[in-house]
């Protein structure tokens, strides 16, 4: 999760720095509801990209799990 949220704090600072190519491309607009969005997304990602393994790693008997890593 802290990557998605470094990425999301990168693109609000680039664009409320204005825009980097002389206006020859549209100037973006992040409002505080994107960013909330945003938010909700990455968390929501996250904890599913670690829920999936978590569930299937939990149904293992430990001597099995221990077995398969060795």
């Amino acid at each position: 999760m802290i990557p998605g949220g470094l990425a999301l704090a990168f693109a609000w600072l680039i664009v409320h720095r204005g825009t980097p190519t002389a206006a020859l491309l549209p100037t973006f607009y992040l409002g505080g509801r994107d960013l909330v969005v945003g938010g909700a997304l990455v968390v929501a990602l996250g904890l599913a990209a670690g829920a999936l393994p978590a569930w299937q790693a939990g149904r293992l008997k430990i001597v099995d799990a221990l077995r398969r890593q060795g």
